[in-house]
């Protein structure tokens, strides 16, 4: 069981703003933040591959939605290329006060990267298994 807060444990039960962290850790230990749009994280401790996630990246902040070209894994030394780069990923809650408690949900090794152009934007699709 991983450990919180009394606060963590109180909010959680109730009506709350959720908190995500998407961290990906590349073969040089460089951690780099992405933003997470859409996603999920399956968790199975009897499984042969305990944990398993397939998460959407978008561009972020960035305004003209050029800052996603940079993630598109275009060789083996990319950010999102499933060559040893690992993402982490965390969820908790945002409290009234902005404040976030965050609780790891694993590193997971980057399986898979599928770029989508759709009519919105390009987005990629991150599959990632437990090491």
């Amino acid at each position: 069981m991983r450990s919180t807060t009394a606060a963590f444990d109180e909010a959680i039960i109730d009506s709350h703003t959720i908190a995500f962290e998407a961290v990906v850790i590349d073969s040089d230990g460089t951690e780099t933040s992405v933003d997470i749009v859409d996603g999920s994280v399956t968790l199975d401790q009897t499984a042969a591959v305990r944990g398993r996630c397939d998460v959407t990246v978008s561009p972020g902040n960035d305004e003209d939605g050029d800052g996603i070209l940079d993630l598109v894994p275009t060789s083996s030394a990319s950010l999102l290329a499933p060559y040893g780069n690992e993402l982490r990923l965390s969820r908790g809650i945002t409290y009234p006060d902005g404040t976030e408690e965050l609780v790891g949900l694993g590193v997971l090794r980057i399986q898979d990267a599928e770029i989508t152009d759709a009519v919105d934007g390009l987005q990629i699709r991150i599959a990632g298994l437990d090491r």
